[in-house]
């Protein structure tokens, strides 16, 4: 059975004018090439730094997965649940 592939695209910006950093995720429909030719089918959970864009977060799971995070300060939890 083909892996479930979750790909979540976790962006931070930074808010000059108030030094402020706001953090948002969401799922991707469509990656790019050149993130979708580095991603390793084998490794389960992986992090991909794309430059300015993001980062992206890949997931791999015969499961449904939702997502969930919390901040708390300059820390970000990210967590997973397969159902």
């Amino acid at each position: 059975m083909k892996k479930f592939f979750l790909s979540v695209f976790f962006v931070i910006s930074i808010l000059s004018a108030c030094n402020l950093s706001t953090v948002s995720m969401s799922e991707v429909e469509n990656v790019p090439n050149n993130v979708w030719a580095i991603i390793d089918p084998n490794l389960e959970l992986q992090l991909i730094n794309d430059g300015e864009k993001g980062s992206y977060i890949i997931f791999h799971s015969s499961e449904d997965v939702e997502f969930d995070f919390t901040t708390q300060e300059n820390t970000v939890t990210i967590n997973f649940n397969e159902k």
